[in-house]
């Protein structure tokens, strides 16, 4: 009976860890997306175990409840900025990072790092490459209604963070414009992923 019973335990145990390379994955790309130095004080709501640290390959304050605690350590060490992790746990040393805030004393600016991911509409044509306007600074995406995006956000490209300066809504297809110039179609475009980013001051 006890062999019966230890035998379920592993396989409830397995089921657990079915979905941890999803997992994996989405909290890698949430790690890319933040901006962590050498002079970060970086906390989280959750218990703290070897997969954290490695996975973002620093030490982590556990159980901060919220970023404003994260700046009173940070603060007192004498840090650049705080980096606030929201996490649940997925099993006991494995966390699902589910957004993350950054406050940086010197410009006295919050980040939001949300996890909305979206990729530019796949079409190349002679307006458009990879989903990327060949005439100015914009891209288009699918509608599909699951995806917020306000003025003045912020979209973390893989060349860099530009502000939303218009949004055009055209049928099915969502037009987004941003700051600064020409977008790269094949850096930026289909089917490089875009982070949406709220920035407060």
């Amino acid at each position: 009976m006890l062999a019966i019973q230890n035998i379920d335990t592993y396989k409830n145990t397995l089921k657990r860890y079915s979905n941890f390379e999803e997992i994996h994955k989405k909290n890698t790309e949430f790690k890319k997306s933040i901006s962590i130095s050498e002079k970060s004080t970086l906390c989280s709501n959750i218990s703290i175990r070897g997969y954290a640290n490695l996975l973002f390959d620093r030490s982590i304050y556990e159980g901060i409840s919220d970023l404003e605690k994260c700046k009173e350590l940070a603060q007192n060490r004498g840090s650049k900025n705080a980096i606030f992790f929201s996490a649940k746990l997925i099993f006991s040393d494995i966390p699902e990072f589910l957004y993350g805030e950054m406050y940086d004393f010197k410009s006295q600016e919050k980040l939001i790092f949300s996890p909305i991911y979206f990729t530019p509409h796949n079409l190349t044509d002679q307006n458009w490459q990879n989903g990327i306007s060949l005439a100015n600074n914009g891209f288009f995406i699918q509608n599909n209604g699951s995806i917020e995006i306000k003025l003045n956000s912020f979209l973390d490209f893989p060349t860099g963070i530009r502000k939303i300066i218009d949004i055009q809504y055209a049928g099915p297809y969502i037009n987004i414009f941003v700051d600064g110039g020409k977008l790269d179609p094949l850096k930026d475009g289909y089917p490089n992923k875009i982070k949406l980013i709220k920035k407060e001051q």
